[in-house]
């Protein structure tokens, strides 16, 4: 009885990491639980996601049924029928401010050996606001473009973002610590602050969506993207990547979650794809 009663509190404990999503700051989230909304607590719009496929009619595949890292996660990719981008038009909430945090967990599949893979985008009106990438080999790490220029690059590092497994990645600004670039709780890449400047291109997940520019394409799952208009700590960081290691739930906490009108679909491990 004494271990299931550990396997109920250690579930909580993840119900719990979850709900501490829930914070004034964050002004852009996508979850991705059967859907491509923006469910933020703050912000001044609800800045939902359409998808479109490069190759292909889209399929449904994109969004129900992959696996997680608080439930389900969505897939972006470049083969017939994936969501090659996903995308929203201008907002305040998609601008960042002085001071932000972007944030999200991934799981990249593919690899290209062109210098960037786009995850994330806000970039090809000509204002050129944010542009965050993950490098092709022989480093797979991270890259950050603002207002125009490399602010960081990771090329020569071996803080790889490798295949086949859930990382934790986020990017940070403020005037007091500069840009930082994340991964799994450490920051591995630095520069001097740039205060981004407000563009009106859309945002996107993913490349934009044209053919010649497969080479550039990130595959693979993404899960709790978010934006902040804060720039979070190690602290934060460190408990965000914890969440990667949470165990499958037991049959008994899942029945007893059940009993009180609760589900525990999130709370899954998958640092690794089965």
């Amino acid at each position: 009885m004494k271990t299931n009663i550990k396997t109920i509190a250690f579930g909580f404990l993840g119900m719990f990491l979850f709900a501490s999503l829930a914070q004034a700051d964050v002004v852009t989230q996508y979850s991705f639980e059967n859907n491509l909304e923006d469910t933020a607590p703050s912000g001044v719009s609800f800045d939902n996601l359409s998808a479109a496929a490069m190759v292909g009619p889209l399929s449904t595949v994109y969004v129900p049924g992959v696996m997680g890292i608080g439930g389900q996660a969505v897939q972006i990719g470049s083969a017939p029928g994936d969501a090659t981008v996903l995308s929203v038009g201008d907002s305040n909430d998609l601008d960042l401010a002085p001071s932000f945090t972007v944030e999200a967990f991934v799981l990249r599949t593919i690899e290209h050996g062109a210098e960037w893979d786009r995850f994330a985008t806000k970039w090809f009106d000509g204002s050129n606001n944010w542009h965050w990438a993950f490098r092709g080999p022989p480093n797979k790490s991270q890259d950050l473009f603002m207002n125009g220029a490399q602010q960081i690059n990771q090329g020569a590092v071996s803080a790889d973002v490798g295949l086949d497994q859930w990382y934790h990645v986020a990017m940070t600004g403020d005037p007091a610590n500069g840009l930082r670039l994340w991964q799994d709780g450490v920051v591995v890449g630095t520069s001097a602050y740039v205060a981004p400047v407000n563009g009106t291109d859309s945002f996107r997940i993913g490349n934009f969506n044209a053919v010649n520019q497969a080479p550039l394409q990130f595959h693979g799952y993404v899960d709790e993207f978010m934006i902040h208009d804060v720039s979070q700590d190690a602290a934060y960081m460190i408990g965000r990547t914890a969440l990667i290691d949470i165990p499958e739930p037991s049959s008994v906490l899942l029945a007893a979650m059940a009993a009180m009108g609760f589900g525990l679909t999130g709370l899954r491990r998958r640092r690794r794809a089965g």
